[in-house]
C-alpha cells in the first residue's frame, strides 16, 4: 500500500509541474501509517520537501498537548526542532534567522517554522555555571533528528530567544542554546535544513561571538580578540546539544572577520536584551516559564 501511494504522489508532483508550471515545496497526507510512510520516503527522496500532517489533525494535536500542558501549572513545554527552516508563508520566502535573533519587537514578526520536532530533558547541572556543554539531550538516539524525519509546520513565531540569564546563588549564567517560542511551546534550535544553512550560519556565528563574551561579563573575566577566536572556534563536547549544529554548519572566523563592523553590529543587538537584565538584575515576569523535565 506505501509503495503504490508513494508512486501515486510521484506520478501527481510530476503533472503538476509539468502541465501546471507548478514548484512543489510540501506534500500534506493524512495522519495513517501508509500516508506518513510515503511521505517519508518522498522526503528521504526529495530533502527540499516539506511533509506536514493534514491542518486538521496538526491543529488539534497541538492544541491539546500545549493547552493540557498550560494548564497543569501554566508552564510552556520545551521541544527540540531540527532540520529546521523559517520563512514568510505569505510570498514563501525564507528568512535569515538574524532578523529573528536582532529584532527589537517581536509582535513584528510574521514567520513560521517547519522542522523535525523532538523531546528534550534537562540535565540538572545545566545552567548552573558549569560551562557549555553539561546539559545533555534525553537519548541521543531519540532527540537527535534524521534528515529523513517527518517534518512538522509550527504555528506563527511570536519570540526568539537567545542569551537567556539566569542567576543562582548571586552567580549569573547564560544559556547557550536559541530558543523560537510559539502559542504553545518553546523550540530549542538545533541543525538547519541543508537549504536553510546559508540563511543560518551568520547568525550561529554572531550568536556564538556574543555567548564568548557574554560568558566573560558574567565571570568578570577580561577576554582578548584572540581569546574569543579561539573560544568560537573550539567545537562543543561531542554529546552537547549544540555539537552537530557545529559540525553541520563548520563555521568558523578570523581576528579580521570578527571586528567587521556588520559583526559587531549584529553582535550588540544580540547581546543588548541579555546585557541589560544582568546590568538590571531584571527579569520579566511576563515571559512563559519553559516546563523543563529534569533527568532522573
Amino acid at each position: 500500500m506505501t509503495k503504490y501511494l508513494l508512486r501515486h504522489i510521484q506520478e501527481v508532483l510530476e503533472i503538476i509541474k509539468r502541465d501546471w508550471a507548478v514548484t512543489d515545496i510540501a506534500v500534506t497526507s493524512d495522519c495513517s501509517g501508509e500516508s506518513r510512510a510515503a511521505c517519508a520516503a518522498l522526503v528521504k527522496d526529495r530533502p527540499e520537501l516539506v511533509a506536514p500532517d493534514c491542518y486538521a489533525h496538526e491543529v488539534k494535536s497541538t492544541r491539546s498537548w500545549g493547552d493540557l500542558a498550560e494548564e497543569e501549572d501554566g508552564r510552556v513545554p520545551v521541544r527540540t526542532l531540527d532540520h529546521f527552516c523559517v520563512f514568510e508563508p505569505e510570498s514563501n520566502s525564507l528568512v535569515p534567522f538574524e532578523r529573528l535573533l536582532t529584532a527589537e519587537d517581536p509582535s513584528s514578526y510574521r514567520w513560521v517554522a517547519v522542522g523535525v520536532i523532538g523531546s528534550y530533558v534537562e540535565d540538572p547541572g545545566e545552567g548552573e555555571g558549569e560551562g557549555e556543554g553539561e546539559g545533555e539531550e534525553e537519548d541521543e538516539d531519540e532527540s537527535i533528528a534524521d534528515d529523513t524525519d517527518q517534518r512538522v509546520l509550527l504555528s506563527k513565531i511570536i519570540e526568539c530567544d537567545a542569551h537567556y540569564p539566569t542567576k543562582h546563588d548571586g552567580i549569573w549564567t547564560v544559556d547557550w542554546k536559541v530558543y523560537l517560542r510559539t502559542e504553545y511551546a518553546w523550540y530549542i534550535v538545533l541543525r538547519p535544513a541543508a537549504f536553510y544553512a546559508r540563511f543560518y550560519r551568520h547568525a550561529w556565528t554572531c550568536h556564538r561571538i556574543a555567548q564568548t563574551l557574554l560568558d566573560a561579563v558574567t565571570q568578570e573575566l577580561q577576554i582578548s580578540a584572540a581569546e574569543v577566536v579561539r573560544a568560537v572556534n573550539t567545537p562543543p563536547p561531542m554529546k552537547d546539544i549544540l555539537r552537530p549544529t557545529f559540525d553541520a554548519l563548520g563555521v568558523t572566523i578570523t581576528e579580521q572577520e570578527l571586528t567587521a563592523n556588520d559583526m559587531v553590529s549584529e553582535m550588540v543587538l544580540t547581546a543588548r536584551p541579555a546585557l541589560n537584565i544582568i546590568r538590571t538584575g531584571a527579569i520579566s515576569d511576563v515571559r512563559p516559564q519553559r516546563a523543563l523535565p529534569s533527568m532522573p
